[in-house]
Formats: structure tokens, sequence, C-alpha cells
């Protein structure tokens, strides 16, 4: 995306559009992000990228400047997309009830291990959905991913014991 925005338009709402439409994407996420004294805001919204239809989540967030600042800010605005797109998508995904954790170090853990999973790495998959179960021993649908990476992964051990606690629950 980077090299494709060389040109003088990087920050055009309709350019994200069109190069996360040529990109496959069906939604962009587009804001601003501001500094207010020792404050940083961001005001996002993910939007279709077809230019037709109203945000699918919008929001809000701040934080104090720094790295944690930072790390908080993503993560809220994060925590306020899944709420948004989630419950609104196909029964196929999962329901934001199952997906649900406190844990912010769980959630990263969690998309790492999604990001692994996607990517056919399944030994990484597997480490990072434990590393969410580490994190938060009540997120139940990482158990149930780690078992579904544990499996492709060959390690039946695993894939048992934690397929029988994500059913429990």
């Amino acid at each position: 995306v980077l090299a494709k925005t060389a040109d003088a338009r990087p920050r055009d709402p309709a350019r994200i559009l069109e190069l996360a439409a040529g990109l496959g994407a069906r939604s962009a996420l587009v804001g601003t992000l501001l500094r207010t004294g020792a404050k940083a805001g961001l005001d996002y919204r993910v939007v279709p990228t077809s230019g037709r239809g109203a945000p699918t989540a919008t929001g809000t967030v701040s934080a104090p400047l720094g790295d944690e600042g930072i790390i908080a800010l993503t993560d809220s605005a994060t925590w306020g997309m899944l709420q948004a797109i989630l419950p609104a998508r196909s029964t196929q995904l999962p329901s934001f009830e199952l997906m649900h954790t406190r844990s912010v170090p769980a959630l990263r853990a969690f998309i790492d291990g999604e990001n692994h999973l996607l990517a056919n790495r399944w030994a990484d998959a597997e480490l990072a959905y434990a590393r969410a179960i580490g994190a938060d021993s009540t997120f139940w649908f990482a158990y149930r991913r780690v078992a579904q990476a544990a499996d492709w992964n060959f390690s039946a051990s695993r894939r048992a014991r934690e397929d029988s606690i994500a059913w429990a629950h």
C-alpha cells in the first residue's frame, strides 16, 4: 500500500478507497490522528470501498502520548471496530461473546495466531493462541483456535486437551 501511495494524494479518502478496492478489500479504515497537548486522539471510520453505504464502524479514542499511549489508542480503536463489525457479519464468524476477552495481551496474541493461521504457519499459530490462553484462561475461542492449529500441526495431545475445553464452553 505504501508503495502505491507515492503519488501526491496518499491521504485523500477517495484514493484510500480506490487502493483498498484494488487490493480486494471490501472496506477500509480512514481517519484522523491529532495531537492535543499531551494526548493523541483518533477519529476513525471503517467504510465500504464501493463508496456506497454507511460506515460499518466509527469511533473516537484518545490516550496519552508515548509508546504505551499509542498502544492503548490502537487497542481501544481495535476494540471499538470489533464490537461494531463482528455482530454484523455472517454466522460463519464467531459471536462476539465467544471471542470476548478483556485482556489486551490475549487479544493481541489471538490476532497474531489468526495471521499465522492465514499464512499456513501452524506451529506459530499454535504458540500464539497458547499465549492468548495464557493471558486469559477464559478466552474460550482461543482454545478452539489452538486446537485447530494443533490439529494441522499434528499435535494430537494438545488438540484433544484444548478442544475438550473449548467444547465444554
